[in-house]
């Protein structure tokens, strides 16, 4: 299989897999969640470095070529491990659930910021590079992934300043939920819109590589 097939399809299935893991964790479970999750940090990390490797062909000097694929690989190694340890908090004791589950919270998504900055500088990259893609509408939506990428970033530098703590557990594997002075709610119209982005930039972005 060529290289440019490979980084395509593999984005296309960690896409698709981190949507189905962030977005529908209520019907497949926690387990679930966590297990594609996992499947789609390996994915980007695999296709990250993929991507870089075909565009270092023509740009061999261009720095920010070497820094992409190390903050993806740490950065989405980060975030199999934190939802590695959400797998086993269903057996995890009332008195330790809280403490695993903000631990794992913490790598799964703050940790993990060196993987969506990968994600925004590859964005970026391609941005510069209009002969990779003409296409207006592709360009559009790059910027958006951009935008929702260091969004995300954001995100898990400052959330950790304003958590205030987490609800008492209720049961064995049944973590509190985290607590917040400012209505959680809000958050949904920078994570939804950020997800579907990056949903359909990957998928667009494979499509691409896989027709070279």
């Amino acid at each position: 299989m060529a290289l440019t097939k490979l980084g395509g399809y593999t984005v296309i299935l960690s896409a698709l897999a981190l949507f189905v893991g962030q977005v529908l964790e209520d019907a497949i479970g926690q387990t679930g969640s966590s297990i594609a999750q996992i499947w789609a940090s390996l994915g980007f990390a695999c296709a990250t470095v993929v991507f870089c490797t075909y565009f270092r062909k023509e740009d061999e000097d261009n720095g920010i070529l070497y820094l992409i694929p190390i903050l993806a690989l740490v950065g989405w190694t980060a975030s199999v491990v934190g939802e590695g340890m959400r797998i086993p908090l269903d057996q995890i004791n009332i008195e330790s659930v809280n403490a695993v589950a903000s631990i794992s919270g913490a790598a799964s998504f703050s940790a993990a910021g060196g993987g969506f900055l990968a994600n925004a500088l590859l964005g970026y990259y391609i941005f510069g590079k209009p002969q990779f893609s003409q296409n207006v509408i592709y360009r559009i939506v790059t910027v958006v992934f951009i935008i929702g990428s260091l969004a995300f970033v954001a995100m898990g530098i400052v959330m950790p300043f304003f958590a205030e703590g987490r609800e008492a557990a209720t049961a064995v594997g049944e973590y509190g939920s985290q607590t917040f002075p400012f209505d959680m709610g809000v958050l949904i119209l920078v994570w939804m819109p950020g997800m579907l982005a990056t949903l359909i930039w990957s998928i667009w972005t494979g499509v691409i590589f896989v027709k070279k």
